[in-house]
């Protein structure tokens, strides 16, 4: 078995669009976004955001979960939280 933990890219929206589509019933129920507008907005995601990063976790070859870090602003004496 091999875990492993990597920068998200574009080649990997194929990979995400179910498991953000999963995430997305979860939380929007019959309102959830369907699968063509997800690979569109992950994709615009990856060519326009470079202020975030994320991460995916591959288990034995297969991405099994992902997370965003992004900056959070107005934090703390009006810095940037991460």
């Amino acid at each position: 078995m091999s875990f492993s933990i990597r920068l998200a890219t574009l080649s990997d929206v194929p990979a995400l669009v179910p498991l953000c589509l999963e995430m997305e019933t979860h939380y929007q129920g019959d309102e959830a976004i369907d699968e063509s507008m997800a690979r569109r907005r992950l994709t615009h995601w990856f060519e326009k955001t470079s202020d975030s990063v994320m991460l995916v976790a591959t288990k034995d070859g297969a991405l099994v979960g992902h997370a965003v870090i992004c900056p959070l602003f107005p934090a703390g004496n009006l810095d940037t939280a991460w």
